[in-house]
């Protein structure tokens, strides 16, 4: 029984993070939508791959040269993406590496390149190879990426294998380096999130008194409480696991298991302050406040897919300790 005990103790206080990571969420995602963040840091990795060049020094032949950035963004499977004249969010890798590739096959002639209307009309018959696209990849302003695209056509001109199968080569190259690109900068995005979602934490922690340490004590102390929270929390995460749960449903036991929680030590009203105490006894209890709200804060910032898995976990470990004998538990 004892290890039921602390099951439900943790599975409760894992419950009250989770529920307070879904409104932090929430609150995030509504400030991401206003900036445009997933936008913004998408235009961010795209101009660090193939942006134009951002110097100083720069002539008229430069000034000729195509920013392969502003292409990207007027061809059509981009605009695809876009909603209500905003930039796109999101780009498949295998969409880009086609786009890439399209452009600069329909890139036309090199800045430096010369001729009269007939060789123009051979060019354009001309059968697409290697060569074919690392002309065109001269028309590139920025010289960095120019010489990107180059090793990856030097690498498809060495192996072996038909013109189609250089060009595969070379398209995958294209969504493998945007693929990367995008990791790094969901890490660096994932990174910004929680610092954001920590403050977020912290001010709903701060408004509603969600104090980890008295939530601790209450629900240690209280094992009807923490019985109570902990069956709420195992019939919200089975009622989502179910696939026959319509969302309706699903919000209506949201509510349910909230109502049957709410004598939680949640809100201002549960905290009291010791006026007739000493100085040291005011001291500590402030400290204590805040260092409660503090691991609220730390805890929200998780995120809801972390909480909501460590729950999943839980309750079924909870399950497996029921199904022993009571000596065995």
């Amino acid at each position: 029984m004892f290890g039921l005990k602390i099951l439900d103790f943790i599975l409760s206080l894992c419950f009250i993070f989770f529920l307070t990571s879904l409104l932090t969420s929430w609150i995030y995602e509504l400030i991401a939508v206003w900036l445009k963040r997933r936008s913004v840091n998408l235009r961010d990795v795209l101009n660090c791959m193939i942006g134009g060049e951002t110097g100083k020094n720069k002539n008229e032949d430069e000034d000729k040269k195509i920013d392969l950035l502003e292409r990207l963004y007027e061809h059509p499977l981009v605009k695809e993406h876009t909603k209500k004249g905003n930039d796109p969010e999101y780009i498949p890798d295998k969409e880009f590496g086609f786009i890439l590739l399209d452009i600069i096959k329909n890139m036309g002639e090199s800045a430096s390149g010369t001729g009269n209307g007939k060789k123009k009309k051979q060019k354009e018959k001309k059968e697409i190879d290697i060569d074919f696209l690392e002309e065109r990849v001269t028309a590139i302003k920025n010289p960095r990426v120019r010489e990107k695209l180059i090793l990856f056509l030097n690498a498809a001109r060495t192996m072996d294998g038909d013109i189609n199968k250089k060009i595969a080569f070379v398209q995958k190259r294209f969504e493998d380096w945007f693929s990367h690109m995008m990791k790094r900068a969901s890490d660096l995005y994932k990174q910004y999130a929680s610092i954001v979602m920590f403050f977020i934490g912290l001010g709903i922690a701060g408004i509603l008194n969600i104090d980890s340490l008295q939530l601790v004590n209450s629900l240690w102390y209280d094992a009807r409480l923490s019985e109570t929270v902990s069956n709420a929390a195992a019939r919200y995460i089975e009622d989502s696991l179910s696939e026959k749960t319509d969302k309706d449903k699903k919000d209506m036991d949201m509510y349910r298991e909230l109502d049957a929680i709410k004598q939680i030590p949640v809100g201002w009203n549960t905290y009291t302050f010791p006026e007739n105490g000493d100085c040291r006894d005011k001291t500590l209890s402030i400290i204590f406040k805040i260092a409660g709200i503090l691991i609220s804060a730390l805890a929200v910032s998780q995120g809801g897919p972390f909480w909501y898995d460590l729950l999943t976990k839980l309750i079924k470990l909870k399950k497996t300790v029921q199904q022993k004998k009571p000596e065995q538990q």
